[in-house]
């Protein structure tokens, strides 16, 4: 997704195959996930 290239650092690697369904989030900041946002 493209959540990626706008944070380079805002997850792990590992933790895109924690939460893969999480590449295809419109909202990341609504995301229960460890965002910086």
């Amino acid at each position: 997704g493209a959540l990626h290239a706008q944070s380079p650092e805002y997850i792990p690697e590992s933790d895109f195959k924690m939460h893969p369904e999480d590449d295809d989030d419109e909202d990341p900041e609504e995301d229960p996930v460890d965002y910086p946002a």
